[in-house]
């Protein structure tokens, strides 16, 4: 619904603002603010990393790709995060073993969201391999934040990834926001996005 009227840019920067706001109240309760600010500043290379990865890119790519695909092919191509993380750790990450059944399962997968994005109408392929590159995108930040982020709250994590991914999508999403008000259905998608659907989600 927000994409008919909003470009991916403002949608992705009206998300995160709501998540970020959000989280920025509620983590340093649960977490502690000192805490928070703490671990905020002792591993801020590898969130900022994570940030960029696993939300700013990722979800800039799922709201491109559904100006050209609908949601519900959108929503099954994202299953494909699990088949990412498993080929991203064979071949990086040795903590997993890929070995035997899982790896047919693994090809088998791959083969199954080929045929997805394969069936697509010439118009909308781009749209499709955009979101494949949204469940890339989060299979790589997981198995980041598995090594690198370990000991780091996830609320803390979420929060930074959240407030990061803002301030990079600012500039664009302020640029590309439309001259008039949105209507009611598009701010209230904005919002359940934003706060049900990514600060509650990550909570």
């Amino acid at each position: 619904v927000a994409v008919r009227e909003l470009a991916p840019a403002t949608l992705i920067m009206g998300r995160l603002g709501l998540a970020a706001l959000t989280l920025a109240v509620v983590v340093p309760i649960v977490v502690g603010g000192r805490e928070t600010v703490a671990e905020l500043r002792a591993n801020a290379g590898w969130l900022i990393v994570v940030a960029l990865v696993n939300t700013a890119i990722p979800f800039w790519l799922l709201s491109w790709g559904e100006t050209r695909i609908d949601s519900g092919l959108a929503s099954i191509i994202q299953a494909a995060v699990p088949l990412f993380v498993a080929l991203i750790s064979f071949g990086f990450f040795r903590e997993v073993r890929l070995t035997g059944g899982r790896l047919a399962g693994t090809g088998i997968g791959f083969l199954g969201v080929a045929l997805l994005v394969s069936a697509q109408p010439q118009g909308k392929v781009l749209g499709a391999l955009a979101v494949v590159g949204m469940a890339l995108g989060y299979a790589t930040g997981g198995l980041l934040m598995g090594r690198h982020l370990s000991g780091v709250r996830p609320l803390v994590i979420a929060l930074a990834s959240t407030g990061i991914s803002t301030l990079v999508i600012l500039p664009l999403g302020i640029a590309q926001a439309p001259h008039h008000v949105p209507g009611w259905k598009t701010i209230g998608s904005v919002v359940a996005l934003g706060v049900p659907g990514t600060a509650l989600a990550y909570l």
